[in-house]
């Protein structure tokens, strides 16, 4: 769901996107399931699309970064996270003393398996764009609930408009929580301390066992 929710990004525009994980090999499925949104919406390759991989033999071809050109440049990419939030060159008109970010020309930020990254890397990534959080949250991939104990409680507490849990149909691992945290709204339409709207998804449904199935029962109770 996610990919395909970053296909449809891209339909709508959404020009610079950057994806993060704790490795490049847990954005894998992602960037597969962007290429199945391109491909139902007859984006071709080496036509409307290319896609960067990985050269060094260790990674075994790794997608790094999809570049679309059907209308106009656009790309998804993916970064480290300690590199998504590290200082980078002063740039051209931009007031001495201040270091952009490698996302400072981020619209949309996708941080998937976000339990197992350091809480404070995660805190230093949110900014002035749509950002994706995606993390499971059972099982030995969902050891990591800083996440949702400290920051989504944090966000729930700062949104501007606080909504409902929304169910979803299936996962595409093991039960895992998805948030969306949109950009600030305009000056005028925030609160003081500006706040930004946080939705949250749950699924519930796994593609691995089924429900009730008694061994996933007995390791997680």
């Amino acid at each position: 769901a996610l990919g395909l929710a970053v296909a449809m990004a891209l339909a709508c525009d959404y020009t610079n996107v950057f994806v993060t994980a704790p490795a490049v090999e847990n954005v894998q499925t992602l960037f597969e399931f962007i290429l199945r949104g391109l491909h139902s919406m007859k984006y071709a390759e080496h036509v409307d699309y290319e896609i960067l991989r990985a050269t060094d033999a260790s990674m075994n071809g790794a997608v790094l970064r999809i570049n679309v050109f059907r209308t106009h440049r656009q790309s998804v990419q993916y970064i480290e996270p300690r590199d998504a939030v590290s200082a980078g060159a002063l740039a051209p008109g931009v007031a001495a003393g201040t270091r952009l970010t490698a996302l400072a020309q981020a619209e949309l930020l996708v941080i998937d398996e976000a339990a197992a990254i350091p809480l404070p890397l995660v805190h230093a990534m949110l900014g002035p764009y749509l950002v994706f959080l995606c993390s499971t949250v059972s099982g030995y991939e969902g050891t990591g609930r800083s996440l949702s104990l400290k920051l989504f409680n944090e966000l729930r507490r700062s949104s501007a408009k606080p909504l409902p849990q929304l169910p979803s149909q299936h996962s595409r691992q093991q039960q895992r929580h998805e948030r969306s945290v949109d950009p600030p709204p305009p000056p005028q339409q925030q609160r003081a301390g500006g706040a930004r709207v946080f939705r949250e998804v749950s699924m519930q449904q796994s593609v691995r066992y089924a429900d009730g199935d008694p061994v996933e029962r007995w390791l997680n109770d």
